[in-house]
């Protein structure tokens, strides 16, 4: 969440499902090790401090999806089924 932009400049563009989904739930606890809320603490913080943005919002996997695909810079996460030919994937294993 510190870092900004890509190795080639472009601005990096989070974008994620509401807290209150099952994959947000399952991605902060099992890949980030918290919980939504504290998540939520923290990019709440980086906004009103000015040192960063809050995410883009979307309220469906395939809202994000579209999103993703058509975004410069986005980076966000899906469920392990999901699959789409336009992004680059990076698969994350539960420890």
């Amino acid at each position: 969440m510190r870092q900004t932009r890509w190795a080639d400049g472009q601005a990096i563009q989070v974008l994620v499902l509401p807290s209150d989904t099952a994959e947000h739930n399952s991605f902060t606890r099992n890949y980030l090790k918290m919980f939504p809320y504290q998540l939520d603490a923290i990019w709440h913080r980086q906004r009103y401090s000015g040192i960063g943005g809050t995410p883009q919002l979307f309220p469906s996997v395939d809202a994000l999806l579209n999103a993703l695909e058509q975004t410069p810079g986005a980076i966000g996460y899906l469920p392990q089924s999901t699959r789409s030919a336009e992004l680059r994937v990076v698969t994350l294993h539960e420890k």
